[in-house]
Parts: C-alpha cells; sequence; structure tokens
C-alpha cells in the first residue's frame, strides 16, 4: 500500500469522527430514559449521580477500546465503517505505547486553540494532524466509497437519537419530579413576592404611621402600653408610657412615644401635656397622621382653638393613604412583623 496516495483527507475523517461520537453517545440513551422516568427530586438528583459515575466509567473504558481497536482493527468502529486505517509510515500498525500517546497527549494537544490541530489535515502535504506528527502515525483509506455508506449511517443514528431524546425529555418535563420543581420554585417566587408586597406596604405605611417602622422591640411595648390602656390602669399606663420615651431610638420610635405620652396625659385629663407631647410628636415625625389628628381634638375641644384644629385635621387627611380607609386602624393586625 503506498502511504503517500492512499491518505484520507480531512472529509472523510471528520465523518469517521462524527460517526464515532454518534454510537458512543447511544450508549447513554437508557441513562436518560432512566432519569426521564425519576419519581422525585431525591430520585433525580441519585439518577444524575449514577449518570456522572458511568459517564466517568466510560471515559476510562474508551480509552481501553480506542487502544485495543487501533492495535487490533487499524482503528475504532467510526474508523472502520469509513475504511480508514490508522498505520505507520510502512503501513503497519502502531505499537501500543503510540497508540496510548496519540490518543491522550495527541488528541489533547490537538484540540487546543480551536482544534487547529486538527484543521492541519488540510494544509499538510501529509495530510497529518498534529496527533499524527507526535507519533508518527498516517490515516489512510482502505476502501473509497465506503464513507457515503458512513454519511448516511450517521444521519440515521443520530436522527433515531434525536427522537429518543425529545420523547423522553417530554416524559421528563410532564414527570412528578419537574411538577416537584415547578412547585418549589413558585413557592419559593410567591414567597419572595409576598415578602416584597408587605415590604413595600409597610415602607409606604410607615411614611404615615410609624408604627409600621419601630423595631420588633419596641413594638412589643406598645402593645404592652395598648393592654394597660384597656384595663385602664392609668398609673401603670404613666409609666409604661415613661418607659416607652426612654427607650425610643429613631424619630419614629421616638414620634409614636410622645404620642402614646399625649394619650396618657389625656386619659388622666391633662390637656397641655397632650398638647405638648402631640406638638412633639408631629415635630419629629412631621407626616405623622395619627398624631396630627390627635392634636386636632385636643385644640379643637380643650383649647378651643378651631382656626389650628381644623388646619391640623386637614393635614391627617392629607397624610392618610387612601387604601387606610378600607382596612381596621388597628395597627396589630396590619403591621408586618420583621
Amino acid at each position: 500500500m503506498n502511504i503517500k496516495t492512499n491518505q484520507a483527507g480531512f472529509g472523510r475523517r471528520l465523518i469517521a469522527n462524527l460517526l464515532e461520537i454518534s454510537l458512543r453517545y447511544a450508549i447513554f440513551l437508557p441513562l436518560f430514559a432512566i432519569m426521564a422516568q425519576s419519581t422525585n427530586i431525591p430520585n433525580l438528583a441519585y439518577n444524575i449521580f449514577l449518570y456522572i459515575i458511568v459517564f466517568l466509567f466510560f471515559v476510562f473504558l474508551f480509552i481501553v477500546y480506542d487502544t485495543l481497536m487501533t492495535y487490533y482493527c487499524y482503528g475504532n468502529f467510526g474508523k472502520l465503517l469509513t475504511g480508514i486505517h490508522v498505520v505507520d509510515m510502512e503501513g503497519h500498525r502502531l505499537t501500543i505505547k503510540r497508540i496510548l500517546f496519540r490518543n491522550l497527549i495527541g488528541y489533547t494537544f490537538a484540540s487546543l486553540v480551536f482544534g487547529l490541530g486538527y484543521w492541519t489535515i488540510i494544509t499538510d502535504k501529509n495530510k497529518q494532524a498534529w496527533q499524527d506528527k507526535v507519533v508518527g502515525s498516517y490515516v489512510v483509506t482502505k476502501q473509497k466509497f465506503l464513507w457515503i455508506l458512513a454519511l448516511l449511517l450517521f444521519f440515521v443514528i443520530v436522527i433515531g437519537e434525536m427522537m429518543f431524546l425529545m420523547q423522553q425529555f417530554n416524559i421528563f418535563m410532564r414527570g412528578p419530579a419537574v411538577i416537584q420543581i415547578r412547585n418549589m420554585i413558585m413557592t419559593q417566587q410567591k414567597e419572595k413576592w409576598v415578602k416584597e408586597a408587605k415590604e413595600e406596604e409597610q415602607k409606604t405605611l410607615g411614611k404615615y404611621y410609624p408604627e409600621y417602622v419601630v423595631s420588633d422591640t419596641f413594638y412589643e411595648k406598645i402593645e404592652t402600653l395598648r393592654k394597660v390602656q384597656e384595663a385602664k390602669n392609668l398609673p401603670e399606663m404613666k409609666r409604661q408610657s415613661a418607659l416607652l420615651l426612654s427607650s425610643a431610638k429613631t424619630p419614629a420610635e421616638k414620634a409614636v412615644a410622645y404620642n402614646w405620652m399625649g394619650i396618657t396625659a389625656n386619659e388622666t385629663n391633662d390637656a397641655k401635656g397632650a398638647l405638648a407631647n402631640y406638638t412633639k410628636a408631629v415635630e419629629v415625625y412631621p407626616t405623622y397622621s395619627t398624631a396630627y389628628s390627635n392634636l386636632s381634638m385636643v385644640q379643637r375641644f380643650d383649647f378651643a382653638d378651631d382656626i389650628n384644629a381644623v388646619k391640623n385635621a386637614q393635614t391627617a387627611v392629607k397624610l392618610t393613604p387612601k387604601e387606610r380607609y378600607q382596612r381596621s386602624r388597628n395597627s396589630t393586625n396590619a403591621r408586618t412583623k420583621k
């Protein structure tokens, strides 16, 4: 056999490699079928892990397969079905050592820089790729027209594999594992949306009602004060109001504390104290709707200051969000715990 005149070109070698890849890929199809039948998320995770283990095993197996096939048959099934052989300069089979070096080192080296080592087949006078040059191997044609059947076989295999994969993909997408994943994602997304909506509502209402933006610890003290108010325990109410003011740190907390000081003063008929504390509340938190409303009532009924009473009442109405009219004024139910 004349090595120089029978060297296989780029197209024939490409068909051989594509056919070999399609044959190897068919081995993994049963694993895709198993994965498509996953009954739940843990079972799907196990099947994926199984696929990885099998894949790694076959990577090793393919190295052995390529080496033995090239040594005994001059090439793998893809090359044989395309009618090409891998030989040395004299047309003899390569040694095991040269085959391993060609397959492990040569192919890796040729794959660098977008497979530049393979494209040299087109321009090289001996039609050698980089993996051929490093061991002195040649790829020669044994059957000139067998590549046509190999190309047809490649298309048949690929079409069959694609049809099988599409079928398994449809089964997988309708399976219980995917349904669980979708439900989990939708639940998480729904929780996120609800949380964002509550935070936005709290932020919006907090502009007019500082009770919405105080700390949880501070809010618990407000709840305690409400219970004391319902029990009409005025001495304890005074004590709790003072403690609330002393623990206030932010402007919102201080405004709420002053408002409760005003409520406490009003409960004990201390009109001047109520007026002073309500005034401080709106000074600290200028958009505090409830404080404006309380201040207006004190000015109207205790001091007959109708002008300022009307002014503050109008301010309270302007600062009240429209949605607030449609819900209970009990901030205990409306406030979102952080």
